[in-house]
């Protein structure tokens, strides 16, 4: 009669709560079902109880890390990165809340302060300190709001393409090394108190510093036993790097173009760990890849993200969860973390025939995920 409500997963009869209740109809069917749509959907989601935030939302805060070498800027990377930003920028989500920072590197890391007043040049600060990168500034102070200084970030755009393209050193004698890893520490370092996102663009990996790693491709192993080896990571800088954003809820997302050797089963882990996306352009040309590029960057900085994401999977009686599928491979463990989930993101659940299947119902399978939206609430989705 409507009182009473029979959990279709673990069949156990609930009284249904007064302010829920609602008389049935002729069939047995609640009047209201198609009023609420967590009883006519298939996916549906509600704002979280105060209970399941432990700490604070994470904060749609976005870091643009830009490879200023030689081959990054002689292939037209650097202008196209900082052209499609500069058109994008005003369809990112909740611009109102967003915060981004741009930054440069090449032997260094380069962030950039924005001065009140926009007549004057901003201030440079240059981080070569790459075997233990830190960052010796206020977090807020390289961090612009989308929406009210949407002046400041034309204008550090503007500054950023005139200071590279002064460059003697970058455009006559050449710059072909870069610190890679310790850019990417430092970045996610940065993030760490509140969370967010890393865009960071690479033509090569480190040979120095923090994360360096070593030139692998050996043609002779293919089609050998010893093959395996080459996609195996060969040092633990970036896992460790990833559990650490992971924990602290940094996504990072890598754009590669690198023009010959790039080692992404060791450097696209901080990439898999966290929930993020990795963009291969490999021998770029920007006739037929700057389109291309710069839809992936308009894909990335609009689409709808959630961060700091809890799922798990549950079963009726008969089957089971049995392990997740996923870039780093599989994951038996029910609830699944990520530091961002992306509308674009895909996995595979495996489940295991574990008892007889009843005769008189249907098999059912739910999927929730919790996680912080873009506007900073957070939110239980549930297919």
């Amino acid at each position: 009669g409507g009182a009473s409500a029979v959990c279709n997963l673990c069949k156990m009869t609930n009284a249904v709560p007064k302010e829920y209740y609602c008389p049935t109809d002729e069939t047995g069917l609640r009047r209201d079902r198609f009023e609420k749509p967590e009883l006519c959907r298939g996916v549906y989601e509600f704002a979280a109880p105060s209970i399941y935030s432990n700490r604070a939302p994470v904060t749609s805060n976005i870091i643009i890390c830009l490879d200023v070498s030689s081959s990054s800027y002689l292939s037209g990377i650097f202008h196209q990165v900082l052209s499609s930003l500069q058109s994008l920028i005003d369809y990112v989500q909740s611009p109102e809340l967003t915060k981004i920072c741009i930054a440069t590197y090449d032997t260094a890391l380069n962030l950039f302060l924005v001065p009140d007043d926009l007549t004057k040049e901003p201030t440079v600060v240059s981080i070569p300190e790459i075997d233990d990168p830190c960052v010796p500034l206020p977090i807020e102070a390289v961090f612009l709001n989308v929406q009210s200084d949407r002046e400041k970030i034309d204008y550090l755009i503007q500054k950023i393409t005139k200071y590279y393209e002064s460059n003697e050193k970058l455009t006559s004698k050449g710059v072909y090394a870069t610190c890679f890893g310790a850019a990417l520490n430092s970045c996610c370092n940065m993030l760490f108190k509140d969370g967010g996102r890393v865009l960071i663009f690479a033509s090569q990996a480190p040979v120095s510093g923090f994360g360096k790693i070593k030139r692998r491709d050996d043609y002779k192993l293919y089609g050998t036993d010893k093959e395996k080896t080459l996609y195996v990571p060969q040092v633990d800088d970036y896992d460790q790097l990833a559990k650490k954003c992971l924990e602290k809820r940094v996504c990072v997302d890598l754009f590669c173009y690198a023009p010959e050797y790039f080692d992404l089963a060791t450097i696209g882990q901080v990439c898999n760990l966290t929930g993020g996306n990795i963009y291969y352009y490999p021998n770029y040309n920007g006739n037929y890849d700057g389109e291309k590029l710069h839809y992936d960057l308009a894909r990335n900085l609009t689409r709808y993200v959630g961060y700091d994401v809890v799922m798990t999977v549950r079963t009726s009686q008969g089957l089971a969860f049995s392990e997740y599928v996923l870039p780093t491979g599989r994951r038996p463990i029910a609830d699944l973390e990520l530091s961002a989930l992306d509308a674009d993101h895909a996995l595979a659940v495996y489940f295991k025939h574990e008892d007889k299947l009843p005769d008189e119902d249907d098999v059912n399978i739910q999927a929730a995920v919790l996680y912080t939206n873009p506007y900073g609430e957070r939110m239980i989705r549930v297919i």
